[in-house]
């Protein structure tokens, strides 16, 4: 039993360094593109002005034809924490292209921790089966690709699975698991705003899909004290930074909804390609 233990420990410990490895490995050694690029300027704003502008006294950076910027040149759109969490780390270690990574790296490596945890607590018990799952996801490379960059793609991996995992336990849990659900979906809306309509549309469906709670007033107000709280926190939230609740209308040609459909096709036909390795590796799991 002990053996066993401890070689599930070694198994364990050697999976997650080969993560951060993979994680870490070269994290400096390309420049920014487009995207991490906006991302570093307004965290640099933030370390040398205390606000997130797209003007630096020489050049002006604003997307969507600069309608992300107030009369200030202030960004008034984009999601804060991934701009913060970017600065802190550039403020510490400097402005390099690693710096500006490393903080979205670390949460990403996070997430595979956190993924690792979910399964073994509320799907496979078994540590070794339960194991397999971040693996899948930690061999995939566009994975890499997503939480190696200085945007907010880690940290909508990271807090959605935070959120999943507190709200197993949501009818039950007591005021500071609460407490720490409402901080965990608003740190998804600071990282990206569609992603916490997303989610919460998702929680919504499964309450009453799954969990058939049906009039149940007790459960009701259990999961109305999460939420309400973080709709009004996220409320303030983004009328702290979008005051005027400037929004933005992007012009674009031919027919929008088919250039979704379009997208949506593409998905479903790429799922099992590069990025989607781990479905490989599943089926042949199967056989084990």
């Amino acid at each position: 039993m002990k053996n066993s233990k401890l070689l599930y420990r070694i198994l364990f410990i050697t999976v997650f360094v080969g993560f951060g490895y993979l994680t870490f490995k070269g994290l400096g050694n390309n420049v920014f593109w487009d995207d991490e690029a906006y991302t570093a300027l307004l965290a640099k704003s933030i370390v040398t002005t205390g606000q997130a502008k797209g003007w630096d006294g020489k050049n002006i950076h604003g997307w969507r034809y600069g309608k992300e910027l107030n009369d200030q040149f202030v960004n008034v759109f984009t999601p804060r924490l991934q701009l913060y969490t970017t600065a802190i780390s550039m403020k510490l270690f400097g402005g390099s292209a690693f710096a500006a990574r490393l903080p979205h790296a670390i949460f990403g490596l996070l997430a595979l921790l956190f993924l690792y945890k979910y399964v073994r607590v509320f799907i496979l018990k078994d540590p070794y089966w339960a194991l397999l799952v971040p693996l899948y996801l930690g061999l995939t490379p566009s994975f890499y690709l997503y939480i190696r960059q200085c945007r907010y793609y880690a940290e909508v991996v990271l807090f959605t699975t935070t959120s999943l995992y507190l709200y197993k336990n949501i009818f039950s849990m007591k005021w500071p698991g609460r407490v720490l659900f409402i901080l965990s979906l608003v740190a998804v809306f600071v990282s990206n705003y569609i992603c916490l309509v997303a989610l919460v549309f998702a929680l919504v469906a499964h309450v009453i899909l799954f969990e058939k709670i049906g009039f149940d007033k007790k459960k009701w107000l259990s999961f109305l004290s999460v939420f309400v709280p973080t709709g009004v926190l996220a409320i303030l939230i983004f009328y702290h930074t979008n005051p005027t609740f400037q929004f933005m209308h992007v012009l674009e040609s031919g027919n929008w909804f088919l250039k979704k459909l379009i997208l949506l096709f593409w998905n479903f036909r790429d799922i099992n390609f590069f990025e989607w390795f781990p479905v490989v590796l599943f089926i042949g799991s199967l056989y084990l």
